[in-house]
């Protein structure tokens, strides 16, 4: 998706979302991650993370 002119991906799919994550900070883009505070994981490519309540 980074290579078709995307700027940020959500990756809404649990644990498989970290190959998003790991996208982001190889092309220097944003992603968005999901379940719990995933900033961690990529500081600086993770724009935010959607939380279940």
């Amino acid at each position: 998706m980074y290579d078709s002119g995307a700027d940020i991906v959500y990756a809404a799919a649990g644990g498989t979302g970290l190959g998003v994550l790991q996208a982001a900070a190889d092309n220097n883009k944003l992603s968005i991650g999901v379940d719990s505070n995933q900033n961690h994981l990529q500081p600086g490519f993770v724009l935010t993370s959607m939380l279940k309540g």
